[in-house]
């Protein structure tokens, strides 16, 4: 843990226990999202990275063209989605993240279809989007940094060894703000057999 992360996780320990967590959308006191709120939550059908049309667990269809294998989203930018994660990039606030993060966890697997998925964030290579090229973009990296760390270490799928060796790509950020598609073709030319891509936010048509 960098010092940076260090500060970060006590400012909110000591935020979460002088503000007790309260939902940012209706107010009500007990979790930063309440049960009946977590329906504004839209669930994004799964589409095509390359024509953005819908497919089955989000994977390419095999008649388009695109390096994206695999494109993951969790929920639709819009509504209480979008205002989640403009809250999280306002206040870099870590605890609202790591409470993101596992309602996305939970969202997925209730699609077996996502298991496989999971189980290449723990072994495959993990990349970070967008690319730091000024300093919103850098905040918005760190923040998607974090998310890449938090989602390996819910570590949802136990006593795993992986047998298969398909060399695998995850590009992930928090939300689907730059293109990914000539980071992709970077990584399918260093070698990578897949490259997939997953944000908490983004449009599927």
């Amino acid at each position: 843990m960098t010092l940076r992360d260090f500060i970060h996780t006590a400012v909110d320990f000591i935020y979460s226990i002088l503000f007790p967590p309260f939902c940012l959308n209706c107010g009500r006191a007990g979790s930063y999202i309440c049960d009946q709120c977590q329906l504004f939550l839209i669930e994004a059908e799964p589409s095509c990275p390359a024509c953005g049309q819908p497919s089955p667990g989000g994977w390419r269809h095999s008649t388009c063209s695109s390096s994206i294998d695999r494109r993951i989203i969790v929920w639709e930018d819009e509504g209480l989605g979008r205002r989640l994660v403009s809250k999280i990039l306002q206040s870099r606030s870590t605890h609202l993240l790591d409470d993101l993060m596992m309602r996305a966890v939970l969202t997925l697997f209730k699609n077996n279809d996502y298991v496989d998925f999971w189980l290449i964030l723990r072994q495959g290579l993990v990349k970070i989007l967008p690319n730091p090229s000024s300093r919103e973009t850098r905040d918005h990296c760190q923040i998607s940094e974090r998310m890449a760390q938090k989602i390996v270490a819910l570590n949802p799928i136990r006593d795993f060894k992986s047998t298969s060796e398909t060399r695998v790509a995850v590009l992930v950020g928090l939300e689907e703000k730059v293109s990914i598609e000539e980071q992709a073709r970077l990584l399918k030319a260093e070698g990578f057999d897949q490259v997939f891509s997953f944000t908490l936010i983004g449009r599927t048509c």
